[in-house]
């Protein structure tokens, strides 16, 4: 069964994931991601949840898994699934100075690098 997806509104432009949170923006990405329809499956829950308690590594499928690569492979193909599903029309999300923004097209033109 699909998750209902939650479609971003123009009015939510701004920055979504402060940076402040320092390692855990990548984290609270795929949760945000999971909040607005993104699916995730138990394994990847238990292995954000090693990754927020700080546990290096978890057992997955009888190996040691990195739970570093997993969160950001989660988050990479969360901002993918945000961007194709949840941001309005002529708007788009991503990074910027390690904080997660929605922002107009034109927007990111003006602050690109």
């Amino acid at each position: 069964m699909s998750a209902v997806i939650e479609k971003a509104s123009p009015l939510e432009i701004g920055c979504w994931i402060e940076g402040h949170r320092g390692r855990y923006v990548t984290s609270e990405l795929v949760w945000r991601a999971a909040n607005r329809g993104f699916e995730i499956d138990d394994d990847d829950r238990r292995a954000l949840e090693a990754y927020e308690a700080g546990d290096e590594s978890i057992v997955w499928d009888g190996q040691d898994c990195d739970v570093y690569d997993w969160v950001v492979d989660l988050a990479d193909d969360a901002e993918v699934w945000m961007n194709e599903n949840v941001a309005p029309e002529g708007h788009a999300f991503g990074w910027h100075d390690c904080e997660f923004f929605l922002w107009t097209d034109e927007e990111w033109a003006q602050n690109a690098y």
